[in-house]
C-alpha cells in the first residue's frame, strides 16, 4: 500500500462499522463480524459521550429502538460475545456458544449511534438500515420504518425476497447512480 494513513477516531469507526456490514451482506465470518462491529462502537460510544451525548450508551439506544419486550434478550446477547471475542485472562478453555443472529442486532444499534453523532451515513450504512426496516420491522418500534413511506406494498415484498448479496448491490449502485457516478 506504500505511506502512511493519517485517520480520525470517527474515520476509523466508520471503517470497521463498513467492512462489518460488507462481510455481513456477503454473509462471511459472523465472528469476525461482531468483533469489528464492537471496536467500532466502543470508538463510537466514546465520542458520543465527548460531546455531550450519553444517551448513546448501547442501553439507551436499545431503549428508543428495540421493543421493551426484547430488551432484556437483546442486552444479555449484547456484552456476552463481546467481551469473549477479546479476552482470554479468565476463561481460556471455555467454549462460547454463540448466535450469529444478534450481529444483526447490534450493527442496527451501531449505525444508529454513528448517525448520532451527526455523521453522514454511507451508503454501505444506509443499505444495512434500509435492509432492517424491511427485514426486522417487528423488532422497531412503531413510526421507526420510514421505509413505508415511500415505498409500495408490492415493491418492498419484492425487495424482500433479494438475497443480501443481490440487495446490497443493488442498493449501491442505485445510490451511485442517484449521485451521477455510474
Amino acid at each position: 500500500m506504500g505511506g502512511k494513513l493519517q485517520i480520525s477516531k470517527t474515520d476509523a469507526a466508520a471503517r470497521q462499522l463498513d467492512l462489518a456490514i460488507k462481510l455481513w451482506f456477503y454473509e462471511e465470518d459472523p465472528v469476525s463480524i461482531h468483533t469489528l462491529m464492537w471496536a467500532a462502537y466502543e470508538i463510537i460510544s466514546d465520542l458520543c459521550k465527548k460531546k455531550g451525548k450519553p444517551e448513546m450508551t448501547a442501553i439507551e439506544l436499545m431503549k428508543r429502538r428495540i421493543k421493551p419486550e426484547h430488551l432484556e434478550e437483546a442486552m444479555a446477547i449484547f456484552k456476552k460475545a463481546m467481551t469473549f471475542f477479546k479476552h482470554a485472562n479468565r476463561d481460556a478453555h471455555t467454549i462460547l456458544e454463540f448466535n450469529p443472529e444478534s450481529n444483526d442486532y447490534l450493527l442496527l444499534i451501531a449505525v444508529g449511534a454513528f448517525e448520532s453523532l451527526g455523521e453522514r451515513l454511507s451508503d454501505i450504512q444506509r443499505a444495512y438500515g434500509n435492509w432492517c426496516f424491511m427485514h426486522m420491522p417487528h423488532l422497531l418500534k412503531d413510526g421507526e420504518n420510514p421505509l413505508l413511506n415511500f415505498v409500495s406494498v408490492e415493491n418492498l415484498e419484492n425487495i424482500r425476497k433479494m438475497s443480501k448479496r443481490d440487495y446490497f448491490q443493488t442498493f449501491l449502485n442505485a445510490s451511485a447512480l442517484a449521485r451521477g457516478r455510474l
